[in-house]
Order: C-alpha cells, then sequence, then structure tokens
C-alpha cells in the first residue's frame, strides 16, 4: 500500500468579491485560479462551470466540483459535473429540514447515477 498524500485546495468561494469587495470589481475567475495556483494549492473547488475544466487544465490543477444537491436538481448537477474531469465532487444533501429518511433515498439514488456517470461523491 502505498502512503497517503494530503493535498490542499482552495475554494473559489473565499476569492468572492476579492480583492476589495464588490464594490471594487471583483476578480474574473481566471485571475482566481491564477492565484490559487501561485499560491501553491493542488486544486480548487467550485461548482460546475464549464470555463472551470479548461482552467484547471491550463493551470495543471485538480478540480474538486461543490454543490448543494436536491431530489428535485441532483441529476442536473450531476450531468453538468460529468464532462468536467472532476477528482471529486463534494455534496451539501438537502437542507436543514430534510429528514434524515429522506436524505437516505436521495443520497442512494445520486450515488447510482453518479457512480453511472463515472463519478466520485462526497458527502
Amino acid at each position: 500500500m502505498s502512503k497517503p498524500t494530503l493535498k490542499h485546495f482552495a475554494s473559489i468561494w473565499t476569492l468572492m468579491d476579492y480583492p476589495n469587495g464588490w464594490a471594487s470589481g471583483e476578480w474574473p475567475m481566471e485571475k482566481k485560479v491564477a492565484a490559487i495556483k501561485d499560491a501553491g494549492f493542488d486544486g480548487f473547488q467550485w461548482a460546475a462551470l464549464p470555463e472551470l475544466k479548461d482552467l484547471a487544465e491550463k493551470y495543471d490543477l485538480a478540480f474538486l466540483g461543490g454543490c448543494q444537491a436536491n431530489a428535485g436538481n441532483y441529476s442536473q448537477i450531476l450531468w453538468d459535473f460529468a464532462p468536467m474531469n472532476t477528482v471529486r465532487i463534494n455534496v451539501q444533501l438537502g437542507n436543514h429540514a430534510t429528514q434524515p429518511e429522506e436524505a437516505v433515498d436521495l443520497w442512494i439514488a445520486m450515488s447510482k447515477e453518479a457512480a453511472d456517470l463515472g463519478l466520485t461523491l462526497d458527502l
């Protein structure tokens, strides 16, 4: 068995309204990804925006997907991530009112569809 490797990912969320708040003009996505690379991260995490696949490849960074999924949107989210070469997708499942039984059923359905698409999910 090989030794585990610790990888560091930055969330694009940490660069929202960056550098000086929304009034000053937010950095474009490419500048954010370049800054993540320059800071020494191994990858970044965000939603399934098509431009991020190309930026991850351009800057040689891993892309970790992130989403908030529910019964009404999970399938579309998975299909949006399918072509993006994500290393994994971190899922926030449901919301504060989601009952455990509903969450289990949703997770099982979502996991099956993700497997069919070749995606790996984290809860």
